[in-house]
């Protein structure tokens, strides 16, 4: 090879790698961070944490978060049962009214026609269950007419639709010392319970090649756990206080978390192989509750 050749050679490399570090990270993570006034609002950044920026800017706290098909909007329900669909780019937000009392959970389809959701509709207390809407009808001017999907008794709630929209999983509580993980299949109703009576179980999130992580307290801190298809379980996290509210990459290869450890609550990343941990948000008041959008891995549609 010539010393020419080399030098060219060289120089290709360099400027690719100029080029690969200053392509931007793509902001697919959405999250809740403090805003004005105390209120929880909707932040988004991307895997390494390199940029943060915040959403909306309204006055009530955010409480779920779920992406549309495209990865421009985000619907947002609100702890007093408000549903807002959230443009990205531009933070303008369209407030859908309902009818609907004691209405929380909200989660958008993958391929953005449904929202799956947790209703009380009795006087008695944890009496909730799973109930289903099409997103079209946020839309037009009759009153909404949600279906309901499960009807247990006790509290039935935190539903999570798989990648493929094929299934949902949910939490069921009868006020005892435990909840536990169900999932329910949509074409035919089958409920399948995964865990049973073995303490807390809490955000459960699906993977694109379908493993399921979800936080519990088995050993006395809030920790994740991978439920195998077999039945077994192996723990993901072992640091003291609250690891929670996992959200998997498009690879299923790493997830972000909501973690206390460190004393405040912020968003972090696991790499699944090599198990390495990185806090990728430093809000002094706290992060929570990440959603990674999943791109086309999410239900084919996205």
């Amino acid at each position: 090879m010539t010393k020419l050749l080399f030098l060219k050679l060289a120089l290709v490399a360099v400027l690719g790698s100029i080029t690969a570090s200053a392509t931007p990270l793509p902001l697919d993570i959405a999250y809740l961070a403090l805003g004005e006034q105390g209120f929880w609002q909707v932040w988004i950044t991307d895997r390494e944490g390199i940029t943060q920026r915040q959403i909306t800017h309204s006055r009530f706290d955010k409480s779920s978060l779920s992406w549309y098909p495209g990865g421009q909007n985000l619907l947002v329900n609100g702890v007093q049962g408000e549903l807002v669909k959230v443009n990205v780019p531009t933070g303008k937000e369209q407030h859908f009214s309902h009818d609907l009392p004691d209405f929380f959970d909200a989660v958008l389809s993958h391929n953005g026609q449904f929202i799956v959701f947790s209703l009380r509709t009795s006087e008695t207390t944890d009496d909730n269950n799973i109930w289903l809407m099409n997103e079209r009808e946020l839309h037009g001017s009759a009153p909404i007419a949600p279906q309901r999907l499960v009807s247990m008794a006790g509290l039935q709630h935190e539903p999570r639709w798989t990648p493929d929209d094929e299934w949902i999983y949910f939490l069921s509580g009868d006020g005892g010392e435990h909840h536990d993980i169900w999932r329910l299949e949509m074409a035919s109703g089958d409920r399948e319970q995964l865990t049973v009576n073995n303490l807390y179980h809490f955000d459960v999130a699906v993977s694109p090649d379908n493993q399921c992580v979800f936080s519990g307290n088995s050993t006395g801190d809030y920790q994740l756990w991978l439920l195998k298809k077999s039945g077994q379980r192996e723990q993901l996290t072992f640091a003291e206080g609250l690891d929670a509210h996992p959200s998997w990459s498009p690879l299923s290869d790493s997830m972000v978390f909501q973690s206390s450890r460190g004393g405040v609550a912020n968003i972090w990343h696991l790499e699944l192989s090599s198990r390495n941990f990185t806090q990728i948000t430093q809000h002094a008041g706290g992060a929570r509750k990440p959603v990674w959008y999943l791109g086309k891995q999410q239900g084919g549609a996205r």
